[in-house]
């Protein structure tokens, strides 16, 4: 990056204070393609019209009755990543296992910068 600017697309450098730590974060670390972060919060942006208490509601399902699924998340705004739930059919207690462990080992380093979360992944998501 140069300038304050993406090179893939010449975006510039984010204005609000979260988008600016997150801009700063990948380009201290490197990042390839900070910018396609815009293109996760079009993705999630129809979410917006739900109500937290319906998201939460359907989290909860999830991490409650789903199948081969894992949930992890922060408790606290200083807390640590860790493990709350895990639902695993025969053959993949391996595989949920194994996703649950990968997933917190790539949130480690960035889990002082992430708020408290719950977060229910299946174990056939790509890694």
């Amino acid at each position: 990056m140069t300038g304050g600017q993406s090179l893939a697309y010449q975006l510039l450098k984010p204005s609000s204070h979260s988008d600016i730590r997150r801009w700063d974060w990948c380009a201290e670390h490197e990042v390839q393609l900070p910018d396609e972060y815009d293109q996760l919060a079009s993705d999630l942006e129809m979410f917006w019209a739900l109500r937290p208490s319906e998201m939460r509601a359907a989290q909860k399902d999830w991490e409650e009755h789903a199948s081969n699924t894992f949930t992890i998340g922060k408790t606290k705004k200083k807390g640590s990543v860790q493990s709350f739930a895990s639902h695993a059919d025969n053959g993949m207690e391996w595989a949920v296992s194994t996703r649950t462990k990968r997933q917190i080992d790539v949130l480690k380093p960035i889990a002082h910068l992430l708020p408290p979360f719950r977060a229910t992944w299946t174990a056939h998501d790509s890694e």
